[in-house]
């Protein structure tokens, strides 16, 4: 009974994360797949001695006893396999995601790709194509490419303008979501986003790059300019919560040299919120060149 309870448990939960109005059909098989993967996971514990040695092999068995259970279900493996790492508290699921994939669900009885000849992939392509352009949820247009790509690579056609068009549409997409307070899209890293395209990863490894530096750069700009209010406040928290991370280190090292100015440093009065904005800027340049700003210090005294 506990095992059937901790089921349903895992299930209310996503149920919290899905939207309303898919089809019935759709949550049903959420729940079944939440069921199989609790049941076989505790079954799994209840009958073999834990071996950190064949731990990797372990999961990969209960990943095909889970599929076989749900031979036959309408989700993809892609979807069972996250709902298995969320079970074991691997990663996290947002609503986007679930979403990403309900499409996914809708057309699963419709003829695989795997089947459909060259001619009839060919002419699904620009259909791809159209829905990403059109498509504004960040995580459905990667799945939408990474389908786009694996086939056009199958099918040997050249992407290159695709490419550019793909990668400037994922940059504007994904800095609007991270200047709004979304900077999970750059802290997750790619394999959150479950992509299988080589291609495609290498793509959004890209953009994640060119992403932070323009964020990075657009909060410097900005606090060179200007201390006030609630949005210098977090853009100054940010820079100092990332000046020890590796991936947004390199970005506030190459554009600190803007924030050597008055207008940065608490040499007038001030409020009290824009003193805590200067000093987690003083404190980014610190971190980054001791002598520089005790020297620089030194200087703003003597005007």
């Amino acid at each position: 009974m506990r095992t059937l309870q901790k089921a349903q448990n895992l299930y209310d939960d996503i149920r919290l994360k899905l939207k309303d109005g898919y089809r019935i059909e759709f949550y049903d098989e959420i729940r079944l797949a939440c069921y199989a993967i609790v049941v076989e996971t505790i079954d799994n514990l209840y009958h073999r001695e834990p071996d950190k040695k064949q731990s990797n092999a372990t999961l990969e068995t209960i990943q095909r006893i889970i599929l076989h259970y749900l031979q036959g279900a309408l989700l993809s493996n892609n979807m069972i396999e996250t709902l298995q790492k969320y079970s074991a508290n691997e990663i996290d699921i947002s609503a986007d995601e679930i979403d990403a994939e309900y499409p996914l669900f809708i057309h699963a009885s419709d003829k695989s790709n795997f089947y459909k000849s060259d001619d009839e992939i060919k002419q699904l392509l620009p259909n791809l194509a159209d829905k990403i352009r059109q498509e504004t949820t960040i995580v459905k247009i990667m799945r939408y490419a990474d389908e786009y790509f694996i086939w056009s690579e199958h099918l040997q056609l050249d992407t290159d303008q695709f490419k550019e068009e793909y990668n400037l549409k994922l940059i504007n997409l994904i800095y609007d979501q991270v200047m709004s307070g979304t900077i999970e899209y750059l802290t997750f890293g790619v394999e959150a986003f479950h992509i299988q395209s080589q291609t495609n990863k290498r793509i959004v490894k890209k953009v994640t790059v060119a992403v932070k530096n323009k964020m990075i750069n657009e909060y410097i700009r900005y606090l060179s300019e200007n201390t006030r209010g609630e949005q210098a406040y977090r853009y100054s928290y940010t820079l100092r919560e990332f000046v020890n991370n590796t991936f947004f280190r390199d970005a506030i090292s190459d554009n600190v040299d803007a924030l050597y100015n008055e207008k940065s440093f608490p040499v007038h009065s001030i409020t009290e919120q824009q003193y805590r904005t200067s000093y987690n800027i003083i404190f980014v340049l610190y971190h980054e060149n001791q002598n520089r700003v005790l020297d620089y210090c030194n200087e703003l005294k003597t005007r």
